[in-house]
């Protein structure tokens, strides 16, 4: 979200400001509808610079406040009217690191405000859609015309500037993206009527996969999804597990799918040997089969056991 290395020398911010914005942006960027948005926004922003009120205000006549102890952020300009942040505060100033806090945040507050925006905008079919596939870890980026997006969220600017060399943060849907999904749009589906998946971009690095979708039909807008599936280390994956040193050799060939027998084979044991350690192995991981387990493997968080 921020290179701290380059932005911390040329803003005069500590590396704790920093700390303090990146855990502001992952509260900033949570889905929410406006009216939740608005409400949350105010508390968070206190939070980081002291101030006695923050209001939203909404109008044609907010301007950007010069005033010491005041400070207006306009966010939002929808058909001649303007959405504005305004942080005040009685007595003391506004220091030059309270401004540059602000100045830091408020692309990122006016970005997740059009996100709300558009998200109130959605039709409920498409709400459920959006929310299914990010539950499933996937991300949701509408198009506006254009083949532009009307949104879109830090991961997905995080996956496009890994895996498309011409994407960067500052323009993460370069002509590549654009391109592709103009043919998608041009080629029509045969046999499909309502929604229509289209032939996928597959991108893949040494980071894994990224799978670039295009959902359109008749009645909403077309949407991109994408899924990334990074690469996985099966050994550090294992040995994170709560397992005998037996017990995560078996785990091993688990995820490599051999069977009770091949496993047996391959460590120069008995089947009924190998059979025990599988048990031992599904009780331990609280799981009732070899691919729930595998799932646990993978799904663990990184980091020391």
């Amino acid at each position: 979200m921020f290179d701290s290395a380059t932005e911390l020398n040329s803003s005069g911010l500590t590396q704790r400001d920093f700390a303090g914005l990146s855990v502001a942006l992952l509260r900033i960027y949570e889905p929410a509808s406006a009216a939740e948005f608005r409400r949350r926004i105010p508390e968070l922003v206190a939070g980081l610079v002291e101030c006695e009120e923050v209001i939203w205000a909404t109008g044609e006549s907010c301007q950007p406040g010069e005033t010491p102890c005041g400070m207006t952020l306009i966010l939002s300009v929808r058909d001649g009217s303007q959405t504005s942040l305004v942080l005040h505060r009685r007595a003391l100033r506004f220091s030059r690191r309270d401004r540059k806090l602000m100045q830091a945040l408020s692309p990122h507050l006016s970005r997740a405000l059009t996100n709300a925006l558009m998200l109130d905008e959605v039709s409920e079919r498409e709400r459920l859609l959006v929310d299914g596939l990010v539950q499933a870890g996937r991300e949701v980026v509408f198009l506006s015309n254009g083949f532009e997006p009307a949104s879109i969220s830090p991961r997905a600017v995080e996956w496009l500037t890994k895996y498309l060399r011409d994407a960067s943060h500052a323009d993460p849907w370069p002509e590549t993206l654009r391109n592709w999904i103009r043919q998608q749009l041009r080629e029509p589906v045969a046999g499909l009527v309502a929604s229509r998946f289209r032939q996928p971009l597959i991108l893949k690095n040494e980071s894994g996969t990224l799978t670039v979708s295009m959902l359109a039909d008749d009645e909403s807008r077309p949407l991109v999804i994408l899924t990334e599936n990074p690469k996985r280390d099966l050994a550090e994956a294992v040995r994170r597990l709560p397992l005998t040193v037996r017990e995560r050799e078996v785990m091993h060939w688990i995820c490599e799918g051999k069977t009770d027998p091949e496993i047996a084979l391959i460590q120069g044991v008995s089947t009924r040997t190998v059979h025990k350690h599988v048990q031992h192995v599904l009780r331990k991981l609280g799981v009732e089969n070899r691919l729930q387990a595998q799932r646990v493997a993978f799904d663990l968080p990184a980091g020391p056991v």
